[in-house]
Formats: structure tokens, C-alpha cells, sequence
């Protein structure tokens, strides 16, 4: 089950098309750096990390000369670049420029902004506020600025549980849709899910976050040019999922939203929101975001004594597509952080800073870790064989992900982490509560020295 490829969107295809017919001549070369670009997005490598979890949402890198070693002193880190206002989104990247969302309090209310830094210098390029509202109620870890946007390379898609704003890549807002106005009221932990795109769609997805019998969960799609809405699905069966869905391929070569509820998971037609089947998973109040790989996923999620990890097999039976349980229990499971699946492996480490890696077919055991200075709450994330596990005050420990060896133990600049790291150029970006980090590891400063 291959992720599919949306690094160009569809109609940004069919125009490209058109106009090579025409004067190819004079379009090639931007039409080759392009494709070019788009490529490099898909394979995890150049500049692009253009959603939540970065290429398909999985949080995997197939970047070269990733860093390893850096401290809090400066060694290693690239540049420092102070966020004006609160958040706890993750940072994005496309075209050598990193986006992310803040919130700035004062006695009126709440500022809600979306920010742009140069990625190879820290610059910052614009800030522009699109809303302004008063202070939901939300988890102590949580902010005003919670899910991580997304870009398509043209426009960039923020969202901050009552409102959802799209603008250009120069800062300008191009429009401001208020599609939740009982978000303040109905508001518990705050936003946790983030936007992901699909064609000319932006998605997302808002469950209750409270056991009334008014109040419903939803999952909706807005014209990316509009902000209208195209399509709404609602529910009352489920409650508190903060998950971002992802968009897999079925058995038969379509495409499908994968969507984690409490209770159950859920697949569904991402042009129309129709359900096309579900599964049964005793969890609650889950936030770790599913993975894939091949025609495997999983799912490591829940909260309190309703916590589940398991993984299914996408299977074709008479062209129809279906999923094969292959084994689950409630044990092990993250508090917050989306797992790793890479290789037949999934990797997994909770709140407690205790990581395993297990096998995807079976569920078993392959090797456990436990890391020092937790809390870890960070979404993990992998490349060249190594996992990235970003704790609360700053410890990023680098693990092998052959055998759970410690291969470096890092610090960054003390503050409260929660947003997950983004792999980007030449480094990987951490934000913490008031700053973003661009770390390019000890060895290339050197080389860049020299």
C-alpha cells in the first residue's frame, strides 16, 4: 500500500500541462525544477517537509548527513530564531521556508498568527495575525496554536480549532473561515488534530471533546481556493480523538482516508466523506497519529486504562478491499507521541521516555530502551537508521534502530518542547516555547569551517 504522491496538486498538474503543450520552449526549465522539486518532496530529501510528520505524514527522512551530535552552547546548531507568541504546533517546510502558528495572549484575547522564517538563515521573513479571538480552555500542555499546518507550495492552511486560514507564501491572508463558532464553549484540551491536503481539499478533523448527547464529532473538506466547504461528515459515537488522518491507497489501487475515533477506526472516500469500512479498537482520547507501510497499518493510541497498539493488513478479497487484523494488545502504548514503522518494524516510546521497537507482523518484542529526562511527548522521528526522541526540557537522544544502542545524547536550550521535530535541508528543526532551532550537527559545522 504505497503512499501516493501529492507533492504537485492536481490542478497545478493540468495547468502545467497545458502550458507546456503551448510554449514548452520557454516553460521547460521551470517546469523540469518542478517536478524536480516535487520529487525530492515524495522521497523525504531537499527541502520539503510540507505537513504534519513531514512526506505522507510518516515521519521518516531519506536525507544524507543527518546530525548527530550538538549541545545547548551552540555547537552544532545552526541558528536560533525567537517566535513571537505561544505554540505548540510543529514547523513545516517547502521551498527553503519553515511556517508555523502562534498565539499571542493579552487582556483582549488571543492573536492568532502564522509566521515564516528563512530556513537557511532563521530570518524572519513575515508574521501575519488572521484571527483574534478569546482563550479556549485546553490541556496544560497544550496552546491556542495547537495543530501544525500544511503548504502545498503556493498557499499555506492553518488551523486553530474555531478558525481555518489560508495565505500566500509572502504572509498575505487569502481567506479566514470561522467553521467551528461552539469551539470556545465545547473546547476541553483544545485542538490536537492537524490539516492535511488531498487534491484541491483541506481536510481535517474535529471530534467532541465531551460525553453530551448534543454535541457531535465531524470530519469535513474545504476548497483549498474557497475555504467553502465541500463535504461534512458528523457522528456521535465516538468521543476525543485529536489524530491526524492519513490518505493511503487501498487494495485495489484507490485512495482512502484511514481516520483513528475512539472506539474504532474508520476509512472513508476522501472526495465525499462516504464510510467504506471500520474496525473495532477499544481506545479513548487518542492523539498518536496512524503510520503506514506497504499494505500495513498501525495504530498506537489511546489514554488511561483504554489504550490499544495493534496493526492490520490491507487485503483484496474479490475486488474488495478489506483489513486483516494481525495482532493487538493494551500494553506499551504512547501517551502522545505517533509512532515510527519502517522496514517491518514499529517503533514506539511513552511519556515515560520508555522506547521499543516490535515487529509489525507479529507484535513481538525486538528490543527496549529506556531514556533519561522525560516527559516524551513529541511525535518521533527517523532517518538514516536512527530515531529522533525530542523530551520536554530539550534531551534529544539519538537511537539505532537496528538494536536500540544510544548513539548520542543532545541538549538544546532549556524550555518546554512538545512540537515535533522537522527534518528540512540541512538540519532538523525543534521548537520549543519561544524559539526554533535549526541543528546541522557538530561534524558539518566543522566541514563548513574548515
Amino acid at each position: 500500500m504505497r503512499q501516493p504522491d501529492r507533492s504537485v496538486p492536481r490542478a497545478a498538474s493540468r495547468t502545467v500541462a497545458i502550458a507546456a503543450s503551448l510554449i514548452a520552449a520557454v516553460l521547460a526549465g521551470a517546469c523540469t525544477d518542478r517536478a524536480d522539486r516535487a520529487d525530492r518532496a515524495d522521497r523525504g530529501q531537499g527541502d520539503e517537509w510540507s505537513q504534519w510528520r513531514g512526506p505522507g505524514g510518516l515521519g521518516i527522512s531519506n536525507r544524507a548527513g543527518l546530525p548527530v551530535v550538538w549541545d545547548q552552547d551552540g555547537t552544532g546548531i545552526k541558528w536560533s530564531a525567537p517566535i513571537d507568541g505561544f505554540g505548540t504546533s510543529s514547523p513545516i517546510v517547502a521551498d527553503g521556508v519553515v511556517f508555523l502558528t502562534s498565539a499571542k495572549e493579552s487582556e483582549e484575547g488571543v492573536a492568532l498568527q502564522v509566521h515564516a522564517f528563512d530556513l537557511a538563515s532563521g530570518e524572519s521573513l513575515w508574521q501575519t495575525p488572521v484571527a483574534h479571538r478569546q482563550r479556549e480552555r485546553r490541556h496544560r500542555v497544550n496552546s491556542s496554536a495547537g495543530p501544525t499546518p500544511v503548504t502545498d507550495g503556493e498557499m499555506v492552511f492553518a488551523y486553530f480549532g474555531s478558525h481555518l486560514v489560508a495565505l500566500d507564501r509572502e504572509g498575505k491572508t487569502v481567506w479566514v473561515r470561522e467553521i467551528d463558532p461552539d469551539y470556545l464553549k465545547e473546547s476541553r484540551y483544545g485542538a490536537g488534530t492537524s490539516p492535511i491536503l488531498y487534491e484541491d481539499l483541506v481536510i481535517l478533523l474535529r471530534d467532541r471533546e465531551y460525553l453530551k448527547d448534543q454535541l457531535i464529532g465531524w470530519i469535513a473538506a474545504y476548497d483549498k481556493t474557497t475555504g467553502e466547504q465541500v463535504w461534512r461528515r458528523q457522528w456521535q459515537d465516538s468521543c476525543c480523538s485529536y489524530t491526524t488522518p492519513l490518505v493511503v491507497e487501498d487494495g485495489s489501487g484507490g485512495e482512502e482516508l484511514f481516520v483513528v475515533l475512539a472506539g474504532y477506526v474508520v476509512a472513508l472516500d476522501p472526495r465525499t466523506g462516504e464510510e467504506l469500512r471500520r474496525a473495532d479498537q477499544v481506545i479513548a482520547q487518542p492523539v498518536a497519529s496512524p503510520v503506514l507501510e506497504d499494505d500495513l497499518i498501525c495504530v498506537a493510541s489511546g489514554a488511561h486504562s483504554y489504550r490499544e497498539v495493534g496493526c492490520w493488513q490491507v487485503v483484496e478479497d474479490a475486488g474488495k478491499t478489506n483489513w486483516n487484523l494481525l495482532w493487538k494488545f493494551a500494553k506499551w502504548v504512547p501517551d502522545s507521541s505517533s509512532p515510527i514503522l519502517q522496514d517491518g518494524r514499529l517503533y514506539m516510546v511513552t511519556e515515560q521516555g520508555v522506547m521499543r521497537c516490535l515487529d509489525a507482523l507479529t507484535g513481538k518484542l525486538q528490543w527496549r530502551l529506556r531514556l533519561e529526562d522525560p516527559p516524551y511527548r513529541a511525535s518521533l522521528v527517523a532517518g538514516e537508521g536512527n530515531l529522533y526522541a525530542l523530551g520536554g526540557t530539550g534531551a534529544v537522544a539519538v537511537v539505532s534502530m537496528a538494536d536500540g544502542s544510544i548513539v548520542s545524547e543532545n541538549q538544546l536550550a532549556e524550555s518546554l518542547y512538545v512540537a515535533s521535530p522537522a527534518i528540512a535541508g540541512d538540519c532538523i528543526l525543534f521548537r520549543g516555547a519561544d524559539a526554533l532551532h535549526c541543528v546541522v550537527g557538530a561534524d558539518q559545522e566543522r566541514e563548513k569551517g574548515e
